[in-house]
C-alpha cells in the first residue's frame, strides 16, 4: 500500500508568480515610501523657509526700528527701507540643504549660506563676514528666526498628521499600480482574493 502526494506545475508556477508579485511589492512599496518621505519633509523645510523670509517681508515679527543713520544710508543710496531687507540678499542667502544619510535617519536643514557678504559701491569697506555668520549675530535675525520656529511648532501635531497621511497615500499608489496588471490579478484571484483597483482615498 502506498500513497503520493505530489505538487502539479501549475502550483509550482503559481507559488513562482506569488514570489515575483511580494517581492516586487517590497521593493516598490520600500522605494515609494523614501520617495514620499524626502518629498514630504523638503516641502515642510520650504515651507519653513518661505514662512521665515514673508514674515521679514511684512515685518509680522515686530522687530525693532532700524538706526536712524543707517535708515538714512538706505534712503541715500534707494535700498529697501523693510528691516533685514536693503538688497534682499539676506534672506535669498537662506537655503534648503539635505542632510547626509545615517541609517534610517533622513532630514533638511534650513540654514543661511557660508558665502561672503558682498561689499556695496557706497561701502568702504565690506563686512568680512559670511551670511551664516551675519544671521548669526545680527540682533534682528535672532527673534525672527525663533518666531518661525515657534509658529511652526504650534502647528507640528497637524504638520505630523497631514506628513503621515500623505506618504501613506503615496506609498498605497504605488503598491496599487504594481497590482494593476493582469498577471498580478489572475494571481491574486487564483489565491482567492478579490482585486480592487482605483487609487487610495
Amino acid at each position: 500500500m502506498s500513497t503520493y502526494v505530489g505538487a502539479t506545475e501549475a502550483i509550482y508556477d503559481l507559488h513562482q508568480g506569488m514570489r515575483a508579485v511580494f517581492d516586487r511589492l517590497e521593493r516598490e512599496g520600500k522605494k515609494a515610501f523614501n520617495e514620499a518621505v524626502d518629498t514630504d519633509l523638503r516641502a515642510m523645510a520650504n515651507a519653513f523657509k518661505r514662512d521665515l523670509v514673508t514674515g521679514v517681508e511684512q515685518n509680522r515679527y515686530n522687530l525693532r526700528p532700524l538706526s536712524k543713520p543707517w535708515l538714512a544710508t538706505k534712503k541715500k543710496h534707494g535700498l529697501d527701507s523693510r528691516i533685514l531687507i536693503a538688497f534682499g540678499e539676506m534672506l535669498r542667502q537662506v537655503r534648503v540643504r539635505e542632510m547626509p544619510r545615517s541609517g534610517r535617519e533622513r532630514g533638511f536643514v534650513i540654514e543661511p549660506t557660508k558665502v561672503r557678504v558682498k561689499k556695496y559701491r557706497f561701502q568702504k569697506r565690506g563686512a568680512n563676514l559670511t551670511y551664516e555668520e551675519l544671521w548669526a549675530i545680527n540682533e534682528k535675525t535672532r527673534p525672527a528666526w525663533a518666531a518661525t520656529a515657534q509658529r511652526a511648532l504650534a502647528r507640528q501635531d497637524q504638520i505630523s498628521r497631514d506628513f503621515e497621511r500623505s506618504v501613506a497615500r503615496r506609498t498605497q499608489a504605488r503598491v496599487n499600480k504594481v497590482l494593476d496588471t493582469s498577471s498580478h490579478r489572475r494571481i491574486i484571484e487564483a489565491l482567492g482574493g478579490q482585486y480592487a483597483s482605483g487609487s487610495p482615498t
